[in-house]
């Protein structure tokens, strides 16, 4: 099949915080399984910004059978300040740096009530890339499951992830990745380790087959 993709950081290979080679990511593998894949994956990138990218990323510029997002985490994550306010305070120098570790705690995140991307834009930034790429089937990776230690970390990840991963379940064909072992994910709780990129490049191949 000719697969697209467009997601964050998590289909990427990793230096830190722990090591993950290329050809262990799930893009890595479905290309080893005889697919040819086109990946769009930036870090760090919001739901808004891949939905952007659907203007370069049209069907009718693209062969694709199937296109698939992995994209949410970055939105839902709790935060202490807006993705404007950490450009401003970055831009002070010395002063901003301070202001944003101070700024950075668990505290300011429950008093601010702050993600990156509202629950209703990214319903319909979902909306927008499912209707970009119609009538090929997109396909929607579950958010990954937040482990406890991570909703101590980040006090507010497992309701936002539950509430992120229902938008994506009703976009319609939703991969649901809740049954990954907690040793597939990473020790920062959200990335993906070698174990948890063949969990999902299995689930998605699963999916593929029966298509």
């Amino acid at each position: 099949m000719n697969i697209l993709i467009l997601s964050d950081s998590l289909a990427l290979p990793r230096l830190k915080p722990e090591f993950c080679h290329q050809r262990d990511t799930w893009p890595s593998l479905l290309s080893s399984n005889g697919h040819h894949i086109i990946q769009l994956s930036i870090g760090g990138a919001t739901s808004d910004e891949l939905a952007k990218q659907c203007y370069y990323y049209k069907k009718e510029t693209l062969d694709v059978d199937v296109v698939i997002i992995q994209s949410g985490i970055v939105d839902c994550a709790p935060r202490f300040a807006t993705k404007g306010e950490v450009r401003f305070y970055r831009s002070m120098s010395v002063f901003g740096k301070a202001k944003l570790k101070l700024l950075n705690r668990s505290q300011v995140r429950r008093i601010r009530n702050i993600t990156y991307t509202s629950l209703g834009k990214y319903a319909k930034n979902m909306q927008a890339i499912k209707d970009n790429f119609a009538p090929v089937p997109v396909f929607f990776l579950g958010i990954l499951p937040a482990q406890d230690a991570y909703e101590k970390e980040l006090r507010g990840i497992q309701k936002n992830t539950a509430l992120y991963n229902a938008v994506l379940q009703n976009s319609g064909n939703f991969l649901d990745l809740s049954a990954i072992p907690p040793e597939g994910i990473m020790n920062d709780f959200h990335r993906l380790n070698a174990t948890g990129h063949r969990f999902v490049f299995e689930r998605i191949q699963e999916t593929l087959s029966g298509l």
